[in-house]
C-alpha cells in the first residue's frame, strides 16, 4: 500500500474472489487487462487510511532499527528491501484484522469469477517493502 492507502490487487497474488458488489462499489474497483488473460484491479478509494499507512511505516522503521536493519536477501529473483510482517507482532495483528475486514473481501469482490469466500483466502508470504525512488529503486 502506498502512503495514500491505494492498493493494487493482482489475480496472481490473491487466491480468492468474494462477496457482493458492495466492496467493489465502496472501493470503486477498476479492472485493467495486464497480459495474457491476466488483469489487475485497482481501488479508486483508499483501502487503508493515511494514519494506518503512517503507523505501518513507523512500526517497520522502528523494528528495523531495533533488529539491525531491513532485509535485502529474501528474494533472489526480485530483490527488495523488506521486513516480514510476522516478525513485527503489532503489524501482524493489524495485518490479520485488515485482511479479514477489508483486504480479503476486496480481493474476492475484485475476482468474483473465482467463486471463493473471503473466509477461505490465505496469505502465504507478507512483508513490508521499503522503496526509495530517489535511491534508484524502480
Amino acid at each position: 500500500a502506498g502512503r495514500d492507502g491505494s492498493v493494487i490487487i493482482d489475480r496472481c497474488l490473491t487466491e480468492a474472489a468474494l462477496p457482493t458488489a458492495d466492496a467493489a462499489r465502496l472501493f470503486r474497483l477498476e479492472s485493467h487487462a495486464v497480459s495474457r488473460g491476466r488483469r489487475a484491479c485497482v481501488s479508486g478509494a483508499p483501502v487503508l487510511s493515511r494514519s494506518e499507512c503512517a503507523w505501518l511505516v513507523d512500526a517497520a522503521e522502528a523494528h528495523a532499527s531495533a533488529a539491525g536493519g531491513w532485509s535485502t536477501t529474501r528474494h533472489a529473483h526480485a530483490p527488495t528491501t523488506d521486513l516480514e510482517v510476522h516478525a513485527i507482532r503489532a503489524v501482524l495483528r493489524w495485518f490479520n484484522a485488515a485482511c479479514a475486514t477489508r483486504l480479503f473481501p476486496l480481493a474476492t469482490a475484485a475476482f468474483p469469477e473465482l467463486g471463493l469466500r473471503a473466509s477461505s483466502v490465505r496469505v502465504s508470504d507478507a512483508f513490508v517493502v521499503r522503496y526509495d525512488a530517489d535511491g534508484g529503486q524502480v
